[in-house]
């Protein structure tokens, strides 16, 4: 089983150069996914000078590792969101869907884009009043779908919700189109460029190892934000990360997108290109650096696949990773972070809905700078990323914030007591040698790679991860590779090495 990401390994990805010099443009997109490629497309549609940079390859974070459901169905969510907010959240949603699938049929984009229905279902009792809440609102928005026993799942279900006329595509296919597009229209992106720290003073400064970019805007479009003030991120976000597996399935056919009413909620979905039929699992999500490791997510959906699955490859060809951020009350942080210019804009809080999420949010920001008029400013007020909800978001924020303390004061209490002779090659561990706290890696040479144990967000103690061979932080959600360097943020900055010589 090869630990790839499908989407990446059935695309050929365009090549960007990396920034070797100083640049001034309009507005400046920090990170090349889903949100940052089509925000820059719609400044750049409207006349401005746009760059984009990004620290790997266009695509290479989540946008390149979903499940890529097109689809306003993000389980049973609008229910709890209350009257108003389920409005607003709903009709961006469905903004961001139209524009989607309206820019790949007008435009004819090769991406393997199908028309399905989307279904939570049920196999027990125990969801079933959540379904019939969340039904109540289709009927209230006016949502084409409703409750059913009927779904094209191999096994048997109590019942399920389903919308109808939604959609799926081959995410990096979609996204690379869009640069072509971007690019077409004056635009710039750079890859393997990695922004390392950001100034706002007279216009906004991201600054990267090679070169500087100055801009009147910059919009951070990093899955987490690059920036803590004044929107103070750090409390109202964390991480988590869900796992997938992809299996050649020739002959099956499960009629739609689907994921499981119940927790942890299981997605599944078909893929289908030329003579190409395939099914993928996703699921077991959890709070980054709270994985459970002696049975991992991947582990766990083989077996799914196995019981649920039998007419499908029992052995998975392909398996990846992805993260994202939750918000406190359940709606993304999108917008502006300051009253007056230079513009800093933020998208993030997207739990796991990115593709209709991010076209919605790439069009607020759009709107903001731009005066576009996507979509109507009072439903802008709703994902506003300045804004706490203190009867919706209390319990989540005293959780999430009882989370980092708990995380931060035993992490550093319970570091075990160790030495470099009890690593493994091909093994990782946090541990104490002498009086110093290290993440310890020793690779398939031999050779002890050893750094300082915080995470260099906010000095949170780190854990390793040993199904993904990473060290992750339990706070926020930064991860590092058993390199040091930075996997996903909030950190920016690398693990700072150990370089006593390591005994062997």
């Amino acid at each position: 089983m090869e630990r790839s990401s499908f989407w990446e390994a059935t695309s050929a990805a365009p090549e960007y150069p990396a920034l070797k010099e100083d640049t001034a443009f309009d507005a400046v997109v920090v990170g090349a996914g889903f949100t940052g490629i089509t925000a820059a497309l719609l400044l750049a549609e409207s006349g401005a000078k746009v760059a984009v940079v990004e620290a790997d390859r266009i695509g290479s974070g989540t946008s390149g590792r979903s499940t890529v459901k097109v689809t306003c169905q993000h389980t049973l969510k609008l229910h709890t969101l209350g009257d108003e907010k389920a409005r607003a959240y709903y009709a961006a949603n469905k903004s961001g869907f139209d524009f989607v699938c309206g820019l790949v049929e007008r435009n004819g984009i090769g991406c393997d884009f199908e028309r399905l229905p989307a279904y939570v279902y049920a196999r027990g009792d125990e969801c079933l009043p959540d379904i019939e809440k969340e039904a109540e609102f289709y009927s209230k928005l006016g949502i084409d779908g409703g409750v059913t026993e009927k779904t094209g799942l191999p096994f048997g279900v109590k019942c399920a919700l389903v919308m109808r006329d939604q959609a799926q595509f081959h995410p990096l296919k979609y996204l690379y189109a869009l640069a072509r597009r971007f690019t077409a229209c004056g635009g710039s992106i750079f890859e393997r460029t990695k922004a390392q720290r950001f100034e706002r003073g007279a216009d906004c400064a991201v600054i990267t190892k090679n070169a500087t970019l100055r801009s009147r805007d910059v919009i951070f479009a990093t899955n987490y934000p690059m920036t803590d003030f004044p929107g103070l991120f750090f409390l109202k976000l964390h991480q988590e990360r869900e796992y997938a597996i992809c299996a050649k399935a020739d002959g099956l056919d499960i009629g739609g997108m689907y994921i499981s009413a119940q927790k942890p909620a299981n997605s599944m979905r078909m893929y289908r290109s030329g003579d190409e039929n395939r099914l993928i699992l996703v699921g077991y999500g959890h709070r980054t650096a709270k994985e459970d490791d002696d049975f991992s997510g991947y582990d766990r959906l083989k077996e799914l696949l196995r019981r649920d699955f039998k007419t499908a490859d029992p052995d998975p060809d392909y398996a990846w990773s992805a993260q994202d951020c939750r918000t406190l009350d359940g709606i993304p942080y999108v917008g502006p972070v300051y009253a007056e210019p230079p513009g800093v804009y933020v998208a993030a809080g997207y739990e796991k809905w990115g593709v209709t999420n991010s076209a919605a949010a790439a069009m607020m920001i759009s709107d903001a700078i731009a005066g576009t008029g996507h979509i109507d400013r009072h439903i802008r007020k709703a994902f506003d990323p300045l804004r706490f909800t203190p009867a919706a978001s209390a319990k989540n924020f005293l959780i999430h914030t009882g989370n980092v303390a708990g995380a931060f004061t035993a992490g550093n209490i319970l570091i075990p007591e160790g030495s470099y002779g009890d690593i493994k090659p091909g093994e990782g561990a946090v541990m104490r040698v002498g009086a110093k706290a290290q993440a310890v890696y020793r690779d398939t040479d031999g050779e002890i790679h050893a750094f300082e144990a915080h995470c260099t967000h906010m000095r949170c103690p780190l854990e390793y991860n040993a199904a993904e061979k990473s060290f992750d932080c339990p706070c926020h959600g930064s991860r590092f590779g058993t390199d040091g360097e930075v996997l996903n943020g909030p950190a920016n900055e690398p693990l700072c090495r150990i370089t006593e010589r390591p005994e062997r």
